[in-house]
């Protein structure tokens, strides 16, 4: 599991302010960013092999309804009391069958807190997840039958100022071992104004919108510490009126980059 624990991403606030008094911050609707003004619509991943999409659709209220691939498939988000209900279609409108039954449960925040992945009769993974008083990710907890030398997975979220900066993964072993991976970030002052999501693969997986609240700032970089290895990666962007139009993502013994671009839709 320990090269499953993925960086991913989560976070981001607004207040409102009447004069001199404050009224209390409003929960943010899941898959909704805390900017209402601005949502990401598409990204692109352009120069990834093979090449890489996604465009959004929400709802009146800022829910995603619907997320469509480079090939035109899609997934379509079904909220139904404390789940989320994902159905995924052909770029032909046809059903897509998954090979697992998966059953997703949220909060009142609409932020995933258990997912129960059936593989077979015999066979099933449960992950569950923890946040924060204020709606950020804090724990994530891997049990299931899944691998055969992995017992167990514990990821913990370190959060400050509004901003994941540690990420720290445990996983333990049937034969008693463990195995471990440290994630840590900085962050530039420039604000996550459309609640971009750089963890849990990023943007281009609808699916990070539901695992709490987008970070306060847009990453700088992040050093991965794993089996006595160190490595970092830098971000880089290209900003348009606050909001970013490219990011650049330098990994470590590369000499190329990943460039992702953004497309937003205001209001």
């Amino acid at each position: 599991m320990k090269h499953n624990i993925k960086v991913l991403a989560v976070l981001m606030f607004i207040s409102i302010a009447y004069g001199c008094k404050k009224e209390k911050e409003p929960t943010p609707e899941p898959g909704q960013s805390k900017t209402p003004m601005c949502r990401v619509k598409t990204v692109r991943d352009d120069d990834r092999q093979p090449f890489r999409s996604v465009t959004y659709e929400y709802d009146a209220n800022g829910k995603i309804t619907k997320s469509i691939k480079q090939d035109g498939s899609y997934t379509r988000y079904e909220y139904s009391g404390d789940q989320l209900i994902l159905k995924e279609y052909t770029q032909l409108d046809q059903p897509i069958k998954s090979s697992a039954e998966i059953t997703r449960y949220v909060n009142t925040q609409g932020y995933i807190v258990k997912v129960i992945s059936k593989l077979s009769q015999f066979v099933s993974d449960t992950v569950y997840y923890t946040y924060s008083s204020d709606g950020f990710l804090i724990q994530e907890i891997w049990r299931g039958q899944s691998s055969s030398s992995t017992k167990s997975t514990t990821i913990i979220y370190t959060v400050e100022n509004g901003n994941t900066v540690t990420i720290k993964g445990v996983s333990e072993k049937f034969n008693g071992t463990r195995d471990s991976t440290v994630s840590s970030f900085t962050f530039l002052s420039v604000e996550n104004k459309a609640g971009l999501y750089q963890y849990l693969s990023g943007d281009n997986n609808p699916m990070s919108r539901f695992y709490g609240r987008p970070n306060k700032n847009l990453i700088n970089t992040h050093t991965n510490k794993y089996d006595n290895k160190t490595e970092v990666s830098q971000y880089n962007y290209d900003m348009k009126d606050g909001l970013p139009s490219y990011s650049y993502l330098s990994l470590p013994g590369n000499p190329d980059y990943f460039k992702t671009k953004y497309e937003f839709e205001c209001k």
